[in-house]
């Protein structure tokens, strides 16, 4: 009912590899809600995605982009809630 792409702020082919799981998922369970994750936040400052390609990214998809650190617990809920709500009100 909905799906999150997660890709490492640290790691450039898993950002290359977003256009690759947004078409599989759409191919299999269609128009669900989406939402960009880049995670490892924690380790912000070896970044090597830029903000600005995320940005980029997030407006030829069309879906919301949330960064989390897993290991620090930050914006996990966040992320989850936002699905969440984008799941509901994709059922009215």
């Amino acid at each position: 009912m909905g799906a999150f792409i997660i890709y490492d702020i640290l790691n450039r082919e898993s950002f290359e590899n977003i256009n690759f799981w947004y078409q599989k998922i759409r191919e299999l369970s269609g128009d669900i809600p989406l939402i960009l994750l880049g995670n490892k936040i924690d380790m912000i400052q070896e970044r090597i995605v830029s903000i600005e390609e995320v940005e980029r990214k997030t407006k030829e998809l069309g879906v919301q982009y949330i960064e989390t650190s897993a290991k620090l617990n930050e914006n996990v809920d966040k992320a989850f809630e936002s699905l969440s709500v984008q799941i509901l009100n994709n059922l009215k």
